[in-house]
């Protein structure tokens, strides 16, 4: 409770906290759209604005994260593995986050 209430008086909240990734993680990093079925990444950075990355973090997308990429059909959305959770995320939004294998 403690965290929302310092949010909401303009407090940070934990994605402002997230670290920029620096430039030879990103040569190494590639985009979530671009994995294929059975792939498992490691989520290393979000690329996106605070919306996005308030609603990824609400559903589990945060740096650290393990995933697998149970369906991606190259159009539409993709579902994703995340521990016991399966996950559909946008296209447009996936392309946003940042992994590594």
């Amino acid at each position: 409770m403690t965290r929302w209430i310092r949010r909401w008086r303009g407090g940070r909240g934990p994605q402002e906290r997230m670290e920029a990734p620096s430039a030879e993680g990103l040569r190494a990093a590639s985009r979530l759209s671009n994995l294929d079925v059975g792939q498992e990444a490691e989520v290393f950075g979000i690329d996106a604005g605070r919306k996005a990355r308030c609603r990824l973090a609400s559903l589990g997308l945060i740096p650290g994260s393990r995933l697998r990429v149970v369906a991606n059909c190259r159009y539409g959305p993709m579902l994703l593995s995340l521990g016991e959770t399966r996950l559909m995320v946008e296209r447009g939004v996936a392309a946003k986050v940042l992994v590594r294998q």
